[in-house]
């Protein structure tokens, strides 16, 4: 890793030292291009770098054909399940679309014999890195944590709501296997690419979740399909001290923010829009207000949100449109595979008609909001004697 960093420093070409800086991960390039002449050019370059470093590339594979190139993609396996791995996710990549391919091994399960131990074990299995599956990993996350609560041993037999809840849980873990998800998120010779972050909590989790909205602006072409695919996600179990909901409301909008904040970092592209979406209408007020008139806790998150989002507008979706609901309350598997507001987020994203924006934003009493300072009042009482 040290020579790969020497190598991009001493590069000349700032794109070739960018690619070998950031798209490597340990000994795999992941790069790519919209094209292809300047994508074959791009890992020419970067070959010839690293090969000068005794770092020879090999093992091409590519999402579309190749031919008359030393580049020529080779497939590894045989059959209709021929894949790659990216990063531990499997990749199709005739079709360009990812997959897991986790074979999970349930024999102690099968036995009836469930403790903590077999259940993080299942769950440690899932390897998630962009939070795809995050609405059905939580279920599983939060019954651990209620493990943790009732101070239940690593080989204790666990309490028999959750050996029910768990059993339900794993015999949806087939579906996981035919799950298939398209890498490509920005739809062909678009021009315009928006950015929506979704934010929602529950007593039991909060999260964010990422979409991204790309169509062609060109007032001549009618009817032109907006499309709109599920980037990332992110979601956390709720803390074992209770917390209030319009707090972990807060500690959403927080992570939907943080969220943008490594997107924006790890994308090459400029979004033309970037908008932020939550249900709470006491998150939207705390965040229209002084963070000077707030509490400790909710200042501190508030400050933080305004500092990563700036002049970013936030927006009030409904609990029934907003995919972010599903990361709180979790889904199964198989109903997750169909989820159409899961992977293509609410239907009014893919309108044409922008004046969705304006509809439906309650108002907000901002001094009947929670978590305000106390006001302050002195009083002198002067007394005059004659």
């Amino acid at each position: 890793m040290r020579c790969l960093k020497q190598l991009a420093l001493e590069c000349n070409d700032d794109v070739i030292a960018r690619v070998i800086n950031d798209d490597f991960y340990v000994d795999d390039l992941i790069t790519g291009h919209d094209d292809k002449s300047t994508l074959l050019k791009t890992c020419d370059q970067v070959s010839k770098i690293l090969k000068s470093g005794c770092l020879p590339l090999r093992k091409w594979l590519f999402n579309s054909e190749i031919s008359n190139s030393p580049f020529d993609s080779k497939e590894l396996t045989l059959g209709d399940n021929c894949q790659t791995k990216t990063l531990g996710l499997g990749w199709f990549s005739a079709s360009d679309e990812l997959h897991f391919s986790t074979m999970f091994v349930q024999d102690a399960t099968r036995n009836n014999n469930i403790t903590k131990r077999t259940i993080l074990s299942i769950i440690s299995q899932i390897y998630d890195p962009l939070g795809l599956l995050s609405p059905s990993i939580i279920i599983a996350k939060i019954t651990l944590q209620k493990l943790w609560l009732c101070k239940t041993g690593w080989d204790d037999p666990v309490p028999q709501n959750i050996i029910l809840s768990w059993k339900n849980y794993i015999n949806k873990l087939p579906h996981l296997q035919t799950l298939r998800i398209p890498r490509h998120v920005i739809g062909e010779n678009t021009n315009v690419n928006e950015l929506h972050i979704f934010t929602d909590a529950s007593q039991d989790a909060y999260g964010a979740c990422a979409y991204v909205r790309s169509y062609i602006d060109d007032p001549l072409l009618v009817r032109v399909p907006i499309k709109t695919c599920l980037l990332c996600a992110k979601s956390k179990v709720a803390p074992v001290t209770t917390v209030s909901v319009p707090r972990l409301e807060l500690n959403g909008a927080l992570l939907g923010a943080r969220l943008y904040k490594q997107i924006i970092k790890s994308l090459r592209i400029t979004f033309d829009k970037v908008c932020f979406w939550s249900d709470s209408t006491i998150v939207l007020g705390w965040l229209r207000m002084s963070p000077s008139l707030l509490k400790t806790y909710v200042q501190n998150r508030v400050v933080e949100i305004n500092e990563i989002t700036n002049d970013l507008p936030w927006y009030h979706v409904a609990g029934s449109h907003n995919p972010s609901d599903l990361l709180t309350r979790g889904i199964q598997f198989d109903d997750l595979q169909s989820s159409d507001l899961w992977w293509h987020g609410p239907t009014f994203l893919r309108e044409p008609n922008l004046n969705w924006i304006h509809e439906g934003v309650p108002n907000v009493n901002y001094d009947e909001l929670p978590e305000l300072k106390p006001i302050k009042t002195a009083m002198i009482r002067t007394t005059y004697s004659l």
